[in-house]
C-alpha cells in the first residue's frame, strides 16, 4: 500500500510541475503591429524554429530562423537569430517576453551582436501579439 501511495504521491508532483504557469508554449502563430503600422507574425513552429514576418508599406520580409526562450526569468528571454542573409546576418533580436493574457503577448527587441543589448523592462516600442485562432 505504501509502494502504491508513494507512487501516485511521484505521479502529483510530476503533473503539478508539468502544469507550470511557466511553462506556457509559444508554439503557433502570433500576430500584432507596432506603433507606426509594422504588422509582424510570429510563427512559432516548434520549440527552437520561427518564421518571423514583418511588413509595411515599403517592404515585406519574412526569414525562417532560430529561437531561444527561457522562460526562468521575469521578465521571461526570447532570442531571434540565425539570419541567413541580409541585414541581420551575424545579429539576433534580444527580447524580453511576458504573457499579458492567456492569447497575449508582450514582446520587446533590440538588435544586436550580442544580449548585452536586451531591454531590461518594456519600453514604448513593445508590441502585443495575439495568438492567430
Amino acid at each position: 500500500m505504501k509502494k502504491i501511495n508513494a507512487v501516485f504521491f511521484v505521479l502529483f508532483i510530476t503533473l503539478i510541475i508539468g502544469c507550470s504557469s511557466d511553462d506556457k508554449s509559444l508554439v503557433g502563430k502570433w500576430n500584432g503591429t507596432d506603433q507606426i503600422g509594422t504588422v509582424q507574425t510570429f510563427n512559432f513552429i516548434d520549440s527552437e524554429n520561427i518564421e518571423w514576418t514583418i511588413s509595411n508599406d515599403h517592404f515585406d520580409l519574412t526569414e525562417k530562423v532560430k529561437y531561444k526562450a527561457d522562460f526562468s526569468t521575469s521578465p521571461m528571454k526570447l532570442d531571434i537569430y540565425g539570419f541567413p542573409q541580409g541585414p541581420f546576418k551575424g545579429k539576433g533580436f534580444y527580447g524580453i517576453f511576458e504573457f499579458v493574457e492567456e492569447d497575449k503577448l508582450k514582446v520587446d527587441f533590440e538588435a544586436g551582436i550580442d544580449e548585452t543589448i536586451r531591454p531590461a523592462d518594456f519600453q514604448e516600442s513593445a508590441v502585443v501579439l495575439e495568438r492567430a485562432k
